[in-house]
C-alpha cells in the first residue's frame, strides 16, 4: 500500500500491481485493500503474505481461510527475540490473539534461514516451515567492473584498504559496534578507510557522524548513501573486508553479495548465515561487540594470506548455494508441496 486517492493499478516488467490508500497510522487500515482481497481472494491457488504485526496480514490470512485458499507467509525476521523485546507487551498480545493461529493456519512459513526457522518454532511447533534463504543474479557479479566506479565517488578510498558496511544506516545493524571497533582498528594501522553505504531513511546517519566525530574519525570515515549496480559490485570488489555486526539479521543478503565479488566478510553470530559463514570458512563470525568486531578486523587487515582463503572459500559457497534460478525453483516446489527442507 501506498499514498494514494483511490486504487491504482500498475504493470512493472510484467506483474500486475496494485496499490491502495490507507489510513496514516502504524497499522495501515484500508477499507479498498480489503474489499479487493474479499473480492478476488478465491480466484488465486495460493496467497503469499509478507510480514507481521499488519493489517494487510491480518485482513488476508483471515479472508484466504475463509476462501479455502493456502497461503504462504514471509515473516522477515519480525520473529527475531531481539526485535520482540520492543513494544513486547503488545507484541506478545498480538501472537496470542492473532498472529500465531495464522503462521499454524500457513501452507508454509516461509524462513531464509535456519535461524529464522528457530524463532518461528519457538512460537508453535504446529508451523510447518520451510527454508530457503534469498538468492542473487550470481552473473551480475561474475562481471568485470572497474575499481574506478568506486573511487570515482568515493576518491577517500583509493589506495585504501577499505572496510565497507553497506545496508540500511539503522540501530539494529550494529553500526555502532562498527564504528567503536573501527577506531581502534584506525588508531593503529595508517592505511584504512571505513565506508558506510546504505539509505538514511530513519535519521540514524546522525547518529553515526556525531560518534565518528567524537572518536576523532572524520577523515577515516566516509558515509554514502545507497549504491547500486556498478557502483555497488565495484565497492564490494574493491574493500579489504566487508562487515555486518547486526543486532539482528534474518538472513544477510549483503553479505551474500560481497562474498560473491571475491570478499572477506566479518558478519555476527546473529545474522542469519552465520553458520553456514564458519562450516565454508567464509569469513569471520563475531559476537556483538566492538572487541570482537576489532580483532576480526584486524586479523583479516594483517593476514593476507588468510584473507584470500577466506574470501575464495566464500566465493565458492555463493555460488554453489545461492543462485537465484534455484531459489526459484525452491520457492515453487514450496508452493506446490508446503514444505521444502
Amino acid at each position: 500500500m501506498r499514498d494514494c486517492a483511490k486504487e491504482n493499478e500498475v504493470t512493472d516488467r510484467g506483474v500486475r500491481i496494485f496499490y491502495f490508500p490507507a489510513l496514516e497510522t502504524y497499522y495501515k487500515t484500508s477499507v479498498l485493500f480489503t474489499r479487493a482481497i474479499y473480492a478476488k481472494a478465491r480466484y488465486y491457488d495460493i496467497i503469499h503474505i509478507h510480514s507481521l504485526f499488519q493489517f494487510t496480514t491480518l485482513v488476508t490470512c483471515y479472508l484466504a481461510r475463509k476462501a479455502g485458499r493456502r497461503y504462504v507467509m514471509s515473516p522477515l525476521g519480525q520473529l527475531d527475540p531481539y526485535l520482540l523485546k520492543r513494544h513486547a507487551l503488545r507484541k506478545k498480545i498480538y501472537i496470542e490473539a492473532i498472529e500465531r493461529s495464522n503462521l499454524e493456519h500457513a501452507h508454509s512459513v516461509h524462513c531464509t534461514s535456519p535461524l529464522e526457522m528457530e524463532w518461528c518454532k519457538s512460537l508453535s511447533e504446529k508451523i510447518n516451515c520451510s527454508v530457503i534463504p534469498l538468492g542473487i543474479d550470481l552473473d551480475e557479479y561474475r562481471a568485470s567492473v572497474s575499481l574506478e566506479e568506486f573511487w570515482s565517488i568515493c576518491p577517500e578510498a583509493r589506495s585504501k584498504k577499505v572496510v565497507l558496511f553497506m545496508g540500511r544506516i539503522t540501530f539494529k545493524k550494529g553500526l555502532d559496534i562498527l564504528v567503536d571497533g573501527y577506531a581502534r582498528l584506525a588508531s593503529e594501522k595508517k592505511d584504512v578507510h571505513l565506508v558506510i553505504a546504505g539509505p538514511d531513511n530513519e535519521g540514524y546517519g546522525k547518529v553515526i557522524q556525531e560518534r565518528i566525530q567524537k572518536l576523532g574519525m572524520v577523515r577515516k570515515v566516509t558515509i554514502i548513501g545507497m549504491l547500486e549496480k556498478l557502483h555497488k559490485v565495484a565497492a564490494m570488489k574493491s574493500c579489504a573486508v566487508f562487515v555486518l555486526p547486526s543486532y539482528s539479521e534474518n538472513f544477510g543478503l549483503a553479505p551474500i553479495e560481497a562474498m560473491a565479488c571475491g570478499a572477506p566478510i566479518v558478519i555476527s553470530d546473529r545474522v542469519g548465515i552465520h553458520n553456514e559463514v564458519t562450516k565454508y570458512n567464509a569469513g569471520i563470525v563475531t559476537q556483538c561487540d566492538k572487541d570482537s568486531v576489532y580483532r576480526a578486523l584486524r586479523l583479516i587487515i594483517d593476514d593476507d594470506v588468510r584473507a584470500k582463503e577466506m574470501a575464495k572459500a566464500g566465493k565458492a559457497m555463493v555460488f554453489a548455494h545461492y543462485d537465484m534460478d534455484s531459489m526459484a525453483d525452491k520457492m515453487i516446489a514450496m508452493y506446490a508441496e508446503g514444505r521444502y527442507q
